[in-house]
C-alpha cells in the first residue's frame, strides 16, 4: 500500500483530498510514512514535493488546486518537515528580494512574446544562515522601484504581505512568470545523487523552449567537482550541454567573481558558445550578477526582441553586454558547414 493510499478518498480528483484538512493532519500526526517520502526516492524530494505527491498531485510542474489547498498543504510541510530544522530549512530567504526583482524582470521580458514555455530549476541548496529581507527595503519605494515592471511589482509585494514566511514557492502559483513550471529538487553534493538529480532535470526539461538554472553561484569551478561538500552550489557545463542537446535555450544564473565584469563576461560568454555551439549568446548584467543565454537558432529572434525591452523598462538596472562576439562557434560532430558564425543582437534586430 502507498502512502497516497491511506489518505481519505472522497473525490475522483486526487486534489480533491486536500479540502478534507481534519483527516489529513489526523493521519500525518499518526504516521511517519511522509516524512519518508519526502527524504527518501533517492533524496530527490523536498518536503513539499512529498507532500504534494502524497495527496496524489503530481510534484513536477503542477500546483495544489486552490489557495485553501495550498494553506494547507504549507502547514502539512512545517508538520512534516525534517528532525534537524536547519537540514529542512531550504534557500527560501532572499525570495522577493531585489535581486530576485531583477531576476524575475529579465524572465518576463525573455517571456514576452511568442508561446514559447519556461522550465525554472532553482538549484535549491540548505538555508546559509544568512540575512532574511535584508535587500527587500525596494519595496517601501514603490515610486522608484514600482515603473520597472508594475505587475511584477505589485505581485511580489502581494506574495510578501500574504505568507510570513518566504519561499519561492510562491512565485509558482502566482502566474507572474507567464507559461512556466519548475523544477524544485534540493540539489545534492553526492555523486550518484547528482546524477539522478541530472536526470530529473533532463525529464523536466523535455519539449521546453527555454530552461533557467539558477544555482547559487554559478558555473561550475575546478575547485568544487561534482562529489565534494558545496559543488550543489554550481551547476555543471555537463548539465548545461545536456539541455542545449535535448533543443532547449538555456539561461544561467552566475555571481561574479573577483576579476574584471567585462573580462569574466566575455570569457564565460566564449565558454558557453564553445560548449554548446550556439550563434546566439548574450549576457545580461545587473549590479549584483550577471545571466548568460545560449539561444537556440528558433529562439534568437524571440530574444533577441527582448533586449530593447529590458533596455526601455529596465534602464541600467538589467543591461545587455556588448561581448566582442569574434569566437566562431566550433562546428560540431556531425554538422555540416554553413559558412555561419555567431548571432550578434543587432543581427537579430535587423533580420
Amino acid at each position: 500500500m502507498t502512502v497516497a493510499d491511506r489518505l481519505p478518498h472522497r473525490a475522483a480528483s486526487p486534489v480533491a483530498d486536500v479540502t478534507c484538512p481534519l483527516a489529513v493532519f489526523t493521519l500525518l500526526r499518526q504516521t511517519s510514512l511522509i516524512r519518508s517520502v519526502a527524504r527518501g526516492r533517492g533524496s530527490q524530494l523536498q518536503p513539499w514535493q512529498g507532500v504534494r505527491t502524497v495527496v496524489g498531485c503530481p510534484a513536477a510542474g503542477v500546483r495544489p488546486m486552490g489557495p485553501a489547498g495550498t494553506r494547507l498543504i504549507r502547514q502539512v510541510c512545517r508538520i512534516t518537515s525534517y528532525p534537524d530544522k536547519d537540514r529542512g530549512r531550504m534557500k527560501n530567504q532572499y525570495f522577493g528580494d531585489i535581486n530576485d526583482y531583477r531576476k524575475y524582470g529579465l524572465l518576463r521580458a525573455l517571456q514576452s512574446s511568442g508561446d514559447g514555455s519556461l522550465l525554472v530549476a532553482w538549484m535549491l541548496t540548505p538555508d546559509d544562515g544568512g540575512r532574511d529581507g535584508g535587500f527587500r527595503s525596494y519595496l517601501d519605494a514603490p515610486e522608484t522601484w514600482a515603473n520597472h515592471d508594475p505587475d511584477l511589482f505589485a505581485g511580489l509585494a502581494g506574495l510578501l504581505r500574504s505568507e510570513p514566511m518566504p519561499a519561492v514557492s510562491l512565485i509558482e502559483g502566482s502566474g507572474l512568470l507567464p507559461r512556466a513550471c519548475y523544477h524544485s529538487a534540493v540539489v545534492p553534493d553526492g555523486r550518484r545523487e547528482r546524477d539522478a538529480w541530472r536526470h530529473d532535470l533532463l525529464r523536466a526539461a523535455c519539449r521546453v523552449d527555454l530552461v533557467f538554472v539558477d544555482p547559487d553561484n554559478g558555473i561550475e569551478v575546478s575547485s568544487k567537482p561534482v562529489g565534494r561538500m558545496g559543488s550543489s552550489k554550481y551547476v555543471t557545463w555537463g548539465e548545461i550541454e545536456a539541455l542545449w542537446e535535448a533543443g532547449c535555450s538555456v539561461l544561467i544564473y552566475q555571481h561574479f567573481r573577483r576579476e574584471s565584469r567585462q573580462g569574466f563576461t566575455e570569457r564565460l560568454a566564449a565558454d558557453l558558445r564553445s560548449r554548446t555551439g550556439a550563434r546566439f549568446v548574450v549576457a545580461f548584467r545587473t549590479p549584483r550578477v550577471l545571466f548568460l543565454l545560449a539561444a537556440q537558432d528558433r529562439h534568437a529572434r524571440r530574444f533577441g526582441g527582448a533586449v530593447p525591452l529590458l533596455s526601455g523598462r529596465w534602464n541600467d538596472q538589467i543591461k545587455a553586454v556588448e561581448l566582442a562576439n569574434t569566437c566562431m562557434a566550433p562546428r560540431r560532430q556531425g554538422q555540416t558547414s554553413s559558412g555561419h558564425g555567431p548571432i550578434g543582437v543587432d543581427d537579430v534586430a535587423a533580420a
